[in-house]
């Protein structure tokens, strides 16, 4: 009977199955020798492969940009020391210039030797305003060569931002320079007592200003002169007016004087359609021409005739237009003098009705000058004082900003890194660990192996005892066990 197990097993073959702690600690036991020789096998391995490869060096260094006060350096208060270039710059060109460049002019890929340098920035620090940059080497060359290596680098940095912070610095230098002097300036007593006499000297005179605003004869020479002037002004207004009559008189004489030209042209017109008309008739009446006399003196009157009306229309169509081009221009000139002079007497008249508010402003204006000179006497030796403090606090913020430009440095200098013991020993670690795991699954591996083939053995067994033993009724009951086994 199965008992309820699948697969034809009984309930002692499936607690035989069952695997305790105690019979895996016993599999262990009985491989032990094939656990330690795979652990040997590993670690003379590692050994092997640890002493045929050269032994590794590294260098470390942690160096410290060139760093300025900007917006001190600009003339702007407060500001914070930065970095003169941003560190991702500085990165760029230490690990595609500078060290590449070091790198080639000391060769060390001979011999096999192998060195790798490069720049990286703190782990803990902001990469936009970090004046840190951590300089690592590590390969087969020597830590010596590797010191004398970053200390290149370093070099070619300082070189480049010396070149960068060399004219601030001097701008600075000259800024403080300049200071300085303006400072041993304010205290020499003979520019004190020259300045204090310039400002009372300034007082005097705004004083006297002050005196001759305020005398009665002022104001009445302003009104005075206001009254001459609008006389002056409506005197010249006059005198265009007049201009203007003259010019309108003598436009009406022009205009009777074309009259009279006209009438004399129509006149002549006339008369040489007469002496035309009489020429032809004393023709006719002496068709032999023994009247030739006659006719010649006719013939005269009209060529003078003809030549005196070509003069007068000439004189009517040239200089009669010109004439009156002249006369126009004349009129347009004078209508706007006039107007301008109108114009100018409403506002001289209107200035001469704020003469009194002026004087008085101009009084006030005047007053303002002199009280704060008084103050300015008053206060001269504080001002003075103060001015001397604040340029004493101009030169100590270009001191501490001269002092904030900072060449580049080694905040610690190149130091050697113990790689081989670490890495020797997290490989013996690495290999024992190792070893160890592929051991045991080894021994469980081959305690598997043989657990099968004992059971295929028992199995093979029992079914020859059923077959000689109760017949094929029993066959039949094994057989689902026989093909599980072979599966």
């Amino acid at each position: 009977m199965s008992n309820g197990f699948p697969g034809g097993f009984s309930r002692s073959q499936a607690d035989e199955d069952e695997i305790s702690i105690i019979d895996l600690w016993l599999i262990l036991v009985r491989y032990k020798w094939l656990i330690v020789c795979v652990v040997a096998c590993a670690l003379v391995l590692v050994m092997t492969l640890m002493l045929s490869k050269k032994e590794q060096y590294g260098v470390m260094s942690t160096i410290e940009l060139a760093s300025i006060n900007m917006l001190a350096a600009a003339g702007v208060g407060g500001g914070g020391i930065v970095p003169i270039e941003p560190s991702a710059v500085v990165l760029e060109k230490l690990n595609r210039a500078y060290i590449p460049l070091v790198l080639d002019a000391r060769y060390v890929g001979d011999a096999g030797l192998s060195l790798k340098v490069e720049a990286v920035l703190p782990a803990a620090v902001n990469s936009a305003s970090s004046q840190l940059v951590i300089l690592e080497s590590t390969g087969s060359v020597s830590a010596a060569i590797q010191r004398v290596i970053h200390e290149e680098i370093m070099a070619l940095l300082l070189t480049d931002h010396e070149r960068l912070i060399a004219p601030q610095r001097q701008r600075i230098e000259h800024q403080l320079k300049a200071q300085r002097f303006e400072l041993a300036a304010m205290r020499q007593p003979l520019i004190l007592a020259n300045n204090r006499q310039a400002i009372i000297d300034r007082l005097v005179i705004s004083e006297m200003a002050l005196e001759r605003m305020l005398t009665p004869l002022t104001i009445e020479a302003k009104i005075e002169r206001g009254k001459q002037a609008i006389e002056a002004m409506e005197q010249s207004l006059a005198e265009q007016v007049r201009a203007e009559a003259l010019l309108m008189k003598q436009r009406s004489h022009f205009e009777a004087e074309r009259l009279l030209l006209e009438k004399e042209i129509t006149d002549l017109e006339g008369q040489i359609k007469q002496a035309l008309q009489r020429s032809v008739s004393v023709a006719v009446e002496a068709p032999d021409g023994t009247d030739g006399v006659a006719l010649l003196l006719i013939d005269n009157v009209i060529q003078e005739n003809r030549s005196r009306l070509a003069r007068l229309e000439k004189r009517l169509v040239i200089a009669f237009p010109e004439r009156e081009l002249v006369m126009e221009n004349d009129l347009i000139a004078n209508q706007q003098a006039r107007l301008q002079a109108k114009k100018k007497i409403d506002l001289m008249k209107k200035e001469f009705g704020l003469v009194e508010v002026e004087h008085e402003r101009s009084l006030v204006t005047t007053k303002m000058p002199v009280e704060q000179l008084k103050r300015e006497v008053k206060l001269f030796e504080i001002r003075n004082a103060r001015a001397i403090e604040g340029k004493l606090l101009q030169i100590d913020q270009l001191a501490a900003t001269l002092d904030a430009v900072r060449s580049p440095r080694f905040v610690t200098p190149p130091m050697a890194l113990n790689l081989a013991s670490s890495r020797g020993l997290m490989n013996i670690v690495l290999a024992v660990i190792g070893g160890l795991i592929l051991a045991i699954f080894l021994a469980f591996f081959m305690e598997f192996l043989s657990a099968v083939r004992r059971r295929k053995s028992e199995v093979e067994g029992g079914v020859e005892t059923a077959v000689n033993g109760e017949g094929s009724q029993d066959v039949k009951l094994v057989s689902p066990v026989l093909s599980q086994v072979n599966g």
